[in-house]
Order: C-alpha cells, then structure tokens, then sequence
C-alpha cells in the first residue's frame, strides 16, 4: 500500500470540529512518517483546501476542486491546470 485516503466524514467537518482536525492532522503526519501518500476526500471548500495544503496533503478529491466527469474531460482538465502551473512558474 502506498496511499491512504482520509474519509469526506472526516475532512468535511475539520473546520468545525477540534477533534476531526486532530484525527485529520495525525492522520497525515502518520502517512508521512511511514512514506505515504494522501488523498483527502471530501473538500468541499477553500477554506478545507487552504487547511489541508498547510498540513503538506498534496492529493484531494472534492466539488471545491471539480465535479466528477467524463475521463475525457478530466484529462483535459488536469493538463489545463498543468499548462497554467507551468506557465506561473515561468513568469
């Protein structure tokens, strides 16, 4: 196993929940230590998205990021975003 996913129950509710933040946090300082990649489920908002960055989770699935889709259109998509990082970090 290389990657673990945090449940949307979880994630969802960090912002408003002390004690879902902490499982959230330990969760990926636990993924890291052991080499682990994460996948946040559930990110619904900017605020959630902006959290999990400060906390080094680099992989999430959710409607503040996109709506599910076609594999087609994800593709598309996803070297969409490609393009413009690569372009912001060329200026």
């Amino acid at each position: 196993m290389h990657r673990i996913k945090i449940d949307r129950s979880f994630v969802a509710s960090m912002m408003e929940s002390a004690d879902r933040a902490a499982i959230v946090t330990a969760t990926i300082d636990l993924a890291r230590a052991l080499a682990l990649e994460v996948t946040a489920e559930g990110v619904e908002s900017h605020e959630v998205w902006t959290r999990l960055r400060d906390l080094h989770c680099r992989s999430a699935q959710g409607y503040y990021l996109n709506h599910p889709g076609p594999a087609d259109e994800i593709s598309r998509w996803i070297r969409g975003r490609a393009a413009a990082r690569m372009a912001g970090a060329a200026a």
